[in-house]
């Protein structure tokens, strides 16, 4: 499969353009938090490893604004599966810690939406252990 950049213009189909994975990590990548909060749902759930369960579009934000360590990121969508509020994505995320390290990530994350916003979303890392 190919990456699709979603910062160098269209995503390769009409469903990808308005899938909710394409908006929020432009948001993300771009720091654009007034964005990426409209996109949570109030009583949004973020679930990734190394951290207890985000609860709440506020503790969301706080985690974006001030505790996630990555100083600048990128990411790129590899695939997208979509039904009427559900979404899987894959993708690749570089980036540089607050620290200064560059690491690179295969991910995948799990959407429910409800009105349009991200209701709960699920990240998943891969990392080898076998």
């Amino acid at each position: 499969m190919t990456a699709i950049d979603i910062h160098a213009g269209q995503p390769a189909s009409a469903e990808a353009a308005t899938s909710v994975p394409f908006g929020m990590f432009q948001a993300i990548d771009g720091e654009d938090w007034p964005t990426l909060a409209a996109m949570f749902h109030p009583t949004a759930i973020y679930e990734r490893p190394g951290y207890a369960p985000l609860l709440g579009r506020d503790e969301i934000m706080e985690f974006y604004r001030n505790v996630r360590n990555v100083r600048v990121g990128r990411h790129q969508v590899v695939d997208i599966v979509q039904d009427a509020d559900t979404v899987v994505c894959q993708g690749r995320f570089s980036c540089h810690t607050k620290d200064g390290a560059r690491l690179n990530a295969e991910f995948c994350d799990i959407y429910a939406l409800k009105d349009g916003q991200i209701r709960r979303r699920k990240t998943y890392f891969y990392k080898e252990t076998v």
